[in-house]
């Protein structure tokens, strides 16, 4: 028992590092968004879903299309997100690029 406790514990201090990481990173792409850039925030936020695809990241990267003026990516980033995780914040960006098409 002790033996898979340590085990365990390598594997969780091996995933934490990359998860703080990966976060750090999506709040950069934010921040990149948030300053008018929202070119360099889809760049980002592309490289992250090659390491994680989350419902989340989709979002992101919706807004950051559709600031960019992108509106069909943004909508077809937006509907991977709903689908992914039907929270009202995915629904309702979803359903609001939609209707700027």
């Amino acid at each position: 028992m002790h033996a898979a406790t340590l085990l365990l514990t390598v594997v969780l201090a091996g995933a934490a590092p990359q998860d703080a990481s990966l976060e750090s990173e999506r709040a950069r792409a934010a921040g990149l968004l948030e300053a008018g850039q929202p070119a360099r925030a889809a760049e980002l936020v592309r490289s992250l879903l090659l390491r994680q695809d989350s419902a989340a990241l989709r979002n992101l990267l919706g807004d950051a299309l559709e600031a960019a003026g992108d509106l069909l990516g943004a909508a077809e980033e937006f509907q991977k997100a709903a689908h992914a995780d039907p929270s009202e914040e995915h629904l309702f960006d979803w359903g609001n690029c939609l209707l700027q098409l």
